[in-house]
Order: C-alpha cells, then structure tokens, then sequence
C-alpha cells in the first residue's frame, strides 16, 4: 500500500517532552512516514523542497522551547502562508492543545482543519485523513462527478448533493472533465482544489445541519429521545437497517462525527412497512407511531417539555437540543449558506 509522509512542525521536537514523544508514536503508524520540523528550519527547508508531503499538521503555539539557542518567535499561523505558496495542494492541520471555541474564527480557518492531541493520538486519524486527501487528488482528473462519489451518497440525496456544492466548484455539474484545481477563493490565501474541496466537505457539509445531520436531529425526525436513540434504537435489528440506508460513509467519516443523510431518513420512514402505504404527517409526529418508540422515550421539547419537536435548536451555538419552531426563533446573526438549516436560538 502506498506510504505517505506527514510533516509535522513543533518547537519540541526532540526535547522528549509528550508531544515529541506523540509525533515520534505517529512515525511508528504503518503506511506514515514522518519528517520532524523545528519552525526554525521550515524556510530553508521549504526552499530546497527536497520531497512533496501529504500533510503538513503545525502546532499552534511554537515560541516555547529553542533548537541551538534559537526560538520561533511567532505562533503556527505565520507558517502557513509560505507553506501555501510552495504546496498550495497540501492540506495543512492545525495542532492544539484547545478546542476550536478557544481560537479566533480567522486562526481556524487559515488552517484546514484543527485537531487536539486527542485527535493526533488515535490511532489511524491522521493516517485516514491523509488517505482522503489522496482520494480527492486521484478523482479530481475525473471531474466533478467522481468527486461526488467519494460522498457515498444515497441515490435520493444525489440531486441535494448537486445543490448545496457550491457554484464556483463548476459551472457545469453535467460535464464530466472539468476540474476544479486552481480556483479562486475568498479566503485568505488560493487553496488548490485538492484542499478546496477537503475543506468544504469537513466544514459547513460534515459540521452544519443541511443535507446531512447529526444524532440529535436524526433522532428528532424519528420522534425518540436522544438517549433511547443511542442505546436502544441503533443497536437493534430495526437500527441496522436504519443505518445501511441513512448513515453518511463518504471521506472524512470515519475522523468526523456520525452524520445521516436527512432525505435518507425521510425515505426510511415512508417506505417502512408500518407506514402502509399511507401518507406520512410531519415526520416528528409520525415516526414514533410507525418504529413503535414507547411513550415515555419519545423526543420531547427543551423548552416546554411537551412532545413532537420538529427541529434543533442550541442556547450557545454548539450543542443541539429538540425544541419546537414554536419554543425557538431563528438566530439572526448567524450566516447560512444556502441549502443548509438557518440555526435556530433557544432562549435561557
């Protein structure tokens, strides 16, 4: 299998400290080589270009410890330009040891994706993000619809998909040859199409409520509690079934949180045997009925406590809870691209 190699750029690299002794863990990962960087030898390094990595992952903070008495006076993110103007088609992570709510929304999205020392230690994350990368690399010279099929999607999801792929990927979703290397962005810096597309499906498509869901919202439509969703529903017979039809399994998925496709889950419950035929109301309302879901585990409002919920909503942006259009109101600061869910505010 191929072997691809991972640059990571740390002020710590051979002090022995936990994070020299987690990069040198990653270097032990079959199908990884890892080169190790002091962010004072990156200029000279890139400029002799001796290899073209699959990932660069830099660490936020790399003022703290010196390599032959010199230090790195600046952060991570003063790094990144120059690494873009030499490997443009490289994903470049963000290393830290804080969630993203403690970074600047600009420090986030300079780099592709940030990651926490959690994430660098799992066993196969880097290693399966890499892999995706390459995967959207491969399929690019087949044009836009092989870069659809990487998203496994559902035939009834197929025409969604088209929608909410933003328009400057292709003017012609028909045309089979166009590429998408090398447009044009409004970010900071010009990201290949490699990256391009990496970065839009791991935000706002994995990461927003659209086209795709999390558990909370799946388990809303369903009409259950979020607690017998997760114990009881999705390890039975009947989940089974429910996962092979709705669960997302493109790239990224398996370094992401679970996801559903929300047309798929509409399908499931109109063509569920104990819907007869009939036509299904507001799927909140008519779910519970249909999978049997016992009354005291039905999904029931944040706010009022009363049953049916038809959507998601969040006090602080983050976590989602079941509340109803009624209980919420739309958040009007936030900024919604077009074919994704407008988040909705839930007041106290």
């Amino acid at each position: 299998m191929t072997e691809y190699c991972v640059v990571c750029i740390d002020d710590e690299i051979s002090t022995g400290s936990p994070r020299d002794n987690a990069i040198n863990l990653l270097s032990e990962r079959d199908f990884l080589k890892v080169l190790k960087l002091h962010p004072t030898k990156v200029i000279d390094w890139l400029k002799d270009k001796e290899l073209e990595p699959d990932m660069f992952v830099v660490d936020f903070r790399l003022n703290a410890s010196a390599l032959d008495g010199e230090t790195f006076p600046f952060k991570g993110t003063s790094l990144v330009g120059m690494i873009r103007d030499v490997f443009p088609q490289v994903p470049v992570y963000l290393l830290s040891a804080f969630f993203e709510d403690k970074h600047s929304a600009k420090e986030v999205d300079i780099f592709d994706r940030l990651i926490t020392e959690n994430n660098f230690l799992q066993p196969g994350f880097i290693l399966s993000d890499v892999r995706d990368f390459d995967g959207i690399k491969n399929s690019i010279p087949g044009g836009i619809q092989n870069l659809l099929a990487l998203l496994r999607s559902p035939e009834s999801s197929v025409d969604d998909l088209r929608n909410v792929l933003p328009r400057d990927f292709t003017s012609d979703l028909e045309d089979e040859t166009v590429e998408i290397e090398g447009l044009e962005t409004e970010s900071t810096f010009e990201f290949s199409g490699i990256v391009r597309f990496g970065r839009w499906v791991q935000r706002p498509l994995l990461a927003d409520e659209g086209i795709l869901c999390g558990d909370v919202h799946a388990s809303v439509l369903l009409g259950m509690d979020i607690g017998y969703f997760m114990n009881d529903f999705l390890p039975s017979e009947e989940g089974a079934k429910f996962v092979q039809q709705t669960k997302y399994t493109g790239i990224f998925s398996d370094t992401s949180k679970r996801r559903w496709w929300k047309q798929a889950i509409f399908n499931y419950i109109y063509s569920h045997p104990n819907s007869q035929g009939e036509i299904v109301d507001e799927l909140p309302t008519s779910s519970p009925t249909i999978l049997n879901v016992p009354e005291e585990q039905r999904a029931k409002c944040i706010v009022c406590r009363e049953a049916f919920p038809q959507v998601v909503g969040s006090t602080d942006g983050l976590e989602l809870y079941p509340v109803h259009r009624s209980c919420s109101e739309l958040d009007p600061k936030a900024q919604v691209l077009p074919f994704f869910d407008h988040p909705r505010l839930i007041e106290g």
